[in-house]
């Protein structure tokens, strides 16, 4: 992704936070996304789904490496740190996703669980059907959501096989997307003037 594009997207974040000033801590939330992302682009990350046999011992020398840096308070390994800027980003969309359709929702109406669907999906869903004015993209919003899962969840984290299953296997692209997706559910022709009306006052400190 340039960084044509990377412009154009902070200045949609910008015009929604003018709209929006009592969201102003999903934004900044949203804005860290694109720091984050930004910096991984720069430094070099690599793609889960290209890493091979070969990385295994890689990363424990990575490690080794990062440890020493650490004890001498030196720069990080590139790639070590490439990684830790992609998913400082890739966590803070799929937490910005969730705080945006809860904000979306009244906060007042609990909506009901479905067995076998994620609390994001049931979200989403539900806003389609009462506010937004069509059905709302959000694929890649939803992989990031099992991405972070694996993350948090799964002894190694995101596995090649998941990564290369992946509608898109480059993890920048596909994080991009996902960010670009949840701009586009904020600025639905019948979430925005909702967002606006709610969240015209400043936030809470």
């Amino acid at each position: 992704m340039g960084a044509v594009n990377t412009e154009q997207i902070i200045k949609r974040i910008h015009r929604l936070a003018r709209s929006c000033p009592g969201l102003a801590h999903e934004f900044r939330f949203i804005a860290g996304a694109v720091f984050a992302l930004n910096s991984a682009e720069k430094i070099g990350h690599k793609n889960r789904a290209t890493y091979v046999n070969a990385n295994r011992q890689h990363h424990v020398d990575e490690l080794n490496e990062l440890l020493k840096a650490l004890s001498q308070g030196t720069a990080p390994p590139p790639q070590w740190e490439a990684g830790f800027y992609y998913n400082a980003a890739v966590m803070r969309i799929h937490a910005s996703y969730e705080r945006i359709l809860k904000a979306i929702l009244d906060p007042a109406k609990k909506v009901p669980q479905k067995k076998g669907v994620s609390r994001t999906e049931k979200w989403a869903s539900k806003i389609e059907k009462d506010i937004s004015a069509g059905p709302l993209a959000r694929s890649h919003l939803e992989s990031i959501r099992e991405e972070i899962n694996k993350l948090k969840h799964d002894l190694y984290g995101q596995d090649v096989t998941s990564a290369q299953k992946r509608n898109i296997t480059d993890d920048l692209g596909n994080a991009w997307i996902a960010l670009t997706e949840l701009l586009n559910i904020m600025v639905d022709s019948n979430i925005l003037p909702a967002l606006t009306s709610r969240y015209s006052s400043l936030p809470k400190p």
